[in-house]
């Protein structure tokens, strides 16, 4: 099913992103998850971020070229330390966990976004996520195709990081990624970021103009860039570098940046209307 409208207070907007071993998703393996509800404060201590590094299984190697756009190395994930694709010299990691572990810790947070306001002790789960992701179809094939995997160790799942309300589920059916977290409706970024809606079709507006209102009280529009890619559009939106590209955490605030800025904030919710695909439909196409 679809969002009715992704302007509701009641959908939760929950901006995604995954980083891989390679494209191919039939052999590639997850490494990074991470995941904020949009409009959140960014800390390690609020229940709207999440961010895990995975352990890929043991005959799986990552490429070298992948720990070079990444900045996250086998050593790193199988071992733990200094993360090296922030540097950061505050933190210690544990090794990684393998991807059992960390959907479940993901269903779980999922659950605890959706769950609202407490009346009486009693949450309210009606609350639906939407998930945002650039080039959404490929971290959505990646996640149904890890979850499959998941089959038959099913029985391994643990009660102490789990609900039982997916345990139950779990008992009847297999995992199944829009069952377990909510997800019920999906935005490509990437599609949306490609409507010509969102751009100045004039050459005259160009970057590094004031995001004033005009004299005719209407918001100026960017010139439409000629690639997509979350790089050159944060490159092309803010007029420098987005900082730890590749790594899912920082593509995830990135992308976050820009639907927040002073050209799509008012503005991108009405194409991702357009656009929303249900979590296991093809996209249609797009203006």
């Amino acid at each position: 099913s679809l969002v009715n409208n992704t302007n509701d207070d009641e959908t939760i907007f929950l901006i995604v992103d995954v980083e891989t071993t390679g494209l191919n998703t039939r052999t590639s393996h997850i490494i990074q998850l991470a995941a904020k509800v949009m409009g959140s404060s960014y800390s390690s201590n609020t229940n709207t971020v999440f961010s895990e590094y995975v352990l890929p299984p043991p005959n799986i190697t990552i490429p070298p070229f992948i720990e070079d756009l990444t900045g996250i190395t086998e050593t790193f994930l199988r071992h733990g330390g200094i993360d090296p694709s922030t540097g950061d010299v505050s933190r210690n990691y544990p090794p990684a966990s393998d991807f059992r572990i960390v959907y479940e810790h993901f269903c779980k947070f999922c659950e605890i976004i959706r769950r609202g306001s407490s009346k009486n002790g009693e949450y309210n789960n009606k609350k639906s996520i939407c998930l945002v992701a650039h080039n959404a179809p490929f971290d959505i094939r990646m996640l149904n195709q890890e979850v499959k995997r998941l089959t038959s160790a099913v029985p391994l799942l643990s009660s102490s990081s789990v609900s039982a309300r997916m345990l139950a589920n779990h008992a009847k059916n297999p995992p199944m990624l829009s069952r377990d977290t909510g997800i019920i409706t999906t935005v490509d970024t990437l599609r949306l970021f490609k409507s010509k809606k969102l751009w100045s079709s004039s050459s005259s507006y160009s970057l590094g103009r004031s995001p004033d209102e005009d004299e005719n009280n209407k918001p100026l529009l960017l010139r439409r860039p000629t690639s997509f890619g979350l790089q050159n559009l944060y490159k092309h939106v803010f007029d420098k570098p987005m900082e730890g590209a590749h790594n899912a955490n920082s593509d995830v605030l990135g992308l976050e940046q820009l639907l927040n800025s002073v050209y799509f904030r008012d503005c991108w919710r009405d194409v991702a209307n357009d656009i929303q695909v249900p979590l296991f439909s093809p996209p249609s196409p797009i203006d």
